[in-house]
């Protein structure tokens, strides 16, 4: 990811102001509020704690860290959370760069020369804006100890906070207050719409454009292949630029394979991950519609019910219809006489004149307006004679396993009738029976044909056709619908995934498959129960997500989703997805404190918010030298002595929280004595 912008509006306008105000103002008097000094985001809330990266070993000029406290908004007592300090060494602050990057929606991932020239250049002015652009990577922020996430806050609950200076001896110095802070946060950007698209058959270019204030840091981009309803990220090359109140979001994706078509959308989010409104989804085609092979083996015959024209696509996935056009002239004007799906390979003309020359032309549509050119002209008579009168008094009633059609004949001469039947979905009709002969009885068919479905109305048409092999017109239509058992079928792409403290389900959108989807069932089970399901009421028809936010951490869950249609049928469960919710690691001791005693060093802490702590870890280091364990205190024990000490020496100590399953916390804040 290039930027070309230094930061997202949101913060551009808000945070720089508080930056500067930390930076520039912090001695101001106490209690002096800024609405944007914590924000959240989806990892908890951010609290931004100033400019000057200190601690008590490398303070910068007396302040030697900072103190943050939260309180519900505008009530109650305030409680201390932690206090806070930059990094002492150029190993920590690598380290503290690692885990930071996971909380980066986009980690910039520096270079191991970048980071030594960050480390140099803070610890000679002990201040984050001396890195100028890397000093507001988020990453970068949170290393240094110039910004602290609260992960502890409950979500949708409304906080405000209280940063404090704190000075070598401990004092506090004169606080900032917060504004309203809550997370997740949702963020209004400006909505994106594409402005540029460009494609060959290995690379596409697309460009979205928001105009306004409210613009993204940076963006995500999905993408589906040849309308299978799956969006997945893009891995590809991404541009953002502004000028002004105008961003564009550029994304040149060299992933795609040739002659398919793609569908693409763009997220845009701010610095702390907060994702806006998704942009329009445009549809885009990594080939030249007018390079495809024209229909081939394109004929036109006289028939008894008219001039059949046949064809054959290669390439039908990216036709969108066919148009057949004819004139009764070589180089006349043609008239479109049916546009109609590629799957179909024939079509009959019933309207050309008896004894009369026709010419035709076939053309293809594609997805995005293309017009192929037209194919070479074919020609055919339609021989006729006079018809026969049309049969009358048709009936389709259902019957197991299809319809009855039975008629009535005028004509003693006639000499067999075809049926036909009107596809409710395209309207098209078709010719379903061979010929029928006539006896003196009225005339009955049957149709059971495997294609007819029990969820649609279909129409039937007859025609006569004379001794001499001439076809009359169609009857009158009558309805029925086939009276089978209906079957919705297995939900296709069931997926499932654990984000924002819930899971989330996704799955084709079988409305296609099936016009007579009533909804989806959604069933769960936890371990291996039997599925049941999820709620009583029927997701409807047009959504093909769910997001169950009841789960507990620890377990382990499996999903299905069943098809249910107009009629009460219920489909098969389709495949089952399981998935485990992994319990959260425990946090780290806050305030540590230590001083030498006869006995040797003694060190207290305060308990951790969060998960239940099964332990505790100390560790201790002298310096130059690594971290050695050496004690693993009891949970409900807030202290412990380090007797194996020498006089004289100084010894740095840091604490980590040990959890269910021996989940180990980052470290604590750590603490230098002198025995």
């Amino acid at each position: 990811m290039r930027f070309r912008i230094a930061d997202c509006r949101l913060q551009v306008v808000r945070t720089a102001v508080v930056i500067f105000t930390l930076g520039v103002m912090f001695p101001a008097s106490a209690q002096q509020r800024l609405d944007y000094l914590a924000v959240g985001s989806p990892h908890g809330i951010f609290v931004m704690l100033g400019t000057a990266v200190a601690s008590r070993t490398m303070p910068a000029g007396d302040i030697a860290g900072y103190r943050v406290e939260r309180r519900t908004y505008g009530a109650g007592d305030w409680t201390a959370l932690t206090d806070v300090e930059g990094p002492s060494t150029e190993a920590e602050f690598r380290g503290r760069l690692g885990a930071a990057s996971r909380l980066a929606p986009e980690p910039a991932n520096l270079k191991d020369a970048t980071i030594a020239d960050l480390w140099r250049r803070v610890a000679a002015s002990h201040d984050v804006d001396s890195l100028r652009f890397p000093g507001q990577l988020l990453e970068v922020r949170l290393a240094l100890g110039v910004l602290w996430l609260d992960s502890t806050a409950t979500p949708d609950r409304e906080y405000e906070y209280r940063v404090s200076q704190v000075d070598r001896t401990g004092s506090v110095r004169p606080t900032w207050l917060s504004g309203r802070a809550h997370w997740p946060m949702s963020v209004d950007f400006n909505p994106m719409r594409v402005t540029r698209s460009r494609t060959d058959d290995s690379t596409v270019s697309i460009t979205w454009r928001s105009v306004g204030k409210m613009r993204g840091c940076s963006f995500r981009v999905m993408r589906d292949a040849g309308f299978s309803g799956r969006f997945e990220p893009v891995p590809a090359g991404r541009f953002v630029s502004g000028r002004s109140d105008t961003t564009d979001y550029s994304i040149d994706d060299r992933s795609v394979a040739p002659g398919v078509l793609y569908r693409y959308f763009a997220l845009p989010f701010c610095r702390y991950g907060n994702f806006g409104r998704s942009s329009e989804t445009t549809l885009v085609a990594s080939y030249n519609f007018r390079s495809l092979r024209l229909p081939s083996e394109v004929r036109a015959e006289s028939t008894a019910g008219g001039i059949r024209l046949s064809w054959r696509l290669e390439r039908p996935d990216l036709v969108k219809s066919v148009k057949v056009l004819r004139s009764d002239k070589w180089d006349g004007e043609y008239a479109l006489l049916a546009e109609i799906p590629p799957s179909l390979t024939q079509w009959l003309d019933q309207t050309a004149p008896p004894s009369v020359q026709q010419f035709y032309k076939i053309v293809m549509t594609g997805y995005l307006g293309e017009e192929s050119p037209p194919t070479a002209r074919v020609f055919a008579i339609f021989q006729s004679a006079e018809a026969p009168e049309r049969p009358y008094a048709v009936l389709a009633e259902p019957v197991a396993g299809g319809v009855r059609v039975s008629w009535d004949v005028a004509d003693a001469d006639v000499g067999g009738c075809y049926v036909w039947r009107i596809d409710p979905l395209s309207g098209q009709a078709g010719q379903v029976s061979d010929l029928l002969p006539v006896g003196e009885e009225r005339s009955v068919f049957t149709d059971t044909s495997s294609s007819l479905l029990a969820e649609y109305n279909y129409g039937y048409t007859v025609r006569a056709v004379s001794a001499s092999r001439v076809v009359g017109a169609f009857s009158e239509t009558a309805y029925a619908r086939p009276q089978k058992s209906t079957r919705p079928p297995a939900v296709l792409g069931l997926s499932a995934a654990w984000e924002d403290d819930a899971v989330r389900l996704y799955w084709t959108d079988m409305q296609p498959f099936d016009k007579a989807l009533d909804g989806y069932h959604i069933l769960r089970r936890t371990g291996r129960d039997k599925l049941v399901r999820l709620t009583d009421s029927l997701l409807p028809a047009r959504q093909n997500g769910f997001v169950d936010t009841t789960v507990q951490s620890g377990k382990s869950y499996g999903y299905a989703v069943q098809a249910r249609d107009i009629f009460g049928a219920v489909g098969d469960t389709g495949a089952i997805v399981t998935l485990t919710i992994e319990r959260p690691g425990p946090a780290a001791p806050a305030g540590l404190r230590g001083h030498a005693t006869a006995a040797g060093i003694e060190l207290s802490w305060d308990e951790p918010f969060g998960p239940a702590v099964t332990g505790y870890r100390v560790y201790r280091y002298e310096r130059g030298r690594e971290p050695v364990r050496v004690a693993s205190p009891k949970p409900g024990t807030a202290d412990y002595t380090d007797n194996d000490v020498t006089r004289g020496r100084l010894y740095f100590y840091y604490l980590t929280s040990v959890g269910e399953g021996g989940t180990e916390s980052g470290p604590s804040a750590e603490v230098g004595i002198r025995r």
